[in-house]
């Protein structure tokens, strides 16, 4: 079975979440977010996956490549991006509210090549049609490792439970009004990834 691995800052989990349990209901394929990781190699756990996924997709909100994160070492997006740039993995940035990637130039040196990725644009009043669109775009770029689910069997909900280190159960994010959804003003939490 395929693998999709979603990327995001913290402040943006409940689309996050949201994306992948809708993609989980789209594809025949585990889509990888991390909910939660309760091992203590939780670092190995993030690396194995993303070394496993067929697609990656990043979330772009203001908060992805905010200035004051993305040029801190260490940093997990950067390092999740990075990783999925060397590995040759298939990037796919999903701009949320038609957020725009930034231009190389403002970026760490081993992310430059963001911008050379088309995304995808997600607004709210077209989620669905997003969704789809982001959907097919897995299928299209992981050269046959992802199928879209047979349609006679989707469920018309999304799964309550997606893949987050070894199938952890997850509330069902897909239920909340996308309008409740801060994405637009960047907060920042403590120790946010």
């Amino acid at each position: 079975m395929g693998k999709v691995f979603v990327s995001y800052r913290h402040a943006d989990s409940d689309f996050a979440h949201r994306l992948a349990e809708h993609l989980q209901a789209r594809l025949d394929a585990s889509v990888f977010i991390d909910r939660y990781i309760d091992r203590a190699d939780w670092q190995d756990v993030l690396n194995q996956q993303l070394s496993a996924c067929n697609v990656f997709v990043l979330c772009v909100t203001p908060h992805t490549f905010d200035p004051s994160r993305i040029h801190q070492p260490g940093d997990w997006v950067v390092r999740e991006i990075a990783t999925a740039l060397r590995l040759q993995k298939p990037l796919i940035p999903v701009m949320v509210q038609g957020h725009d990637l930034p231009r190389a130039a403002d970026l760490p040196l081993e992310i430059r090549a963001i911008p050379d990725h088309q995304g995808v644009l997600l607004y709210r009043a077209y989620f669905e049609d997003a969704i789809t669109r982001i959907a097919q775009r897995c299928v299209n770029d992981s050269n046959g490792g992802i199928r879209l689910r047979d349609v006679t069997t989707q469920p018309s909900q999304p799964p309550s439970s997606i893949s987050a280190q070894g199938g952890a159960n997850s509330t069902n994010i897909a239920a909340q009004n996308m309008g409740n959804i801060n994405i637009g003003n960047p907060t920042k939490s403590e120790g946010d990834e």
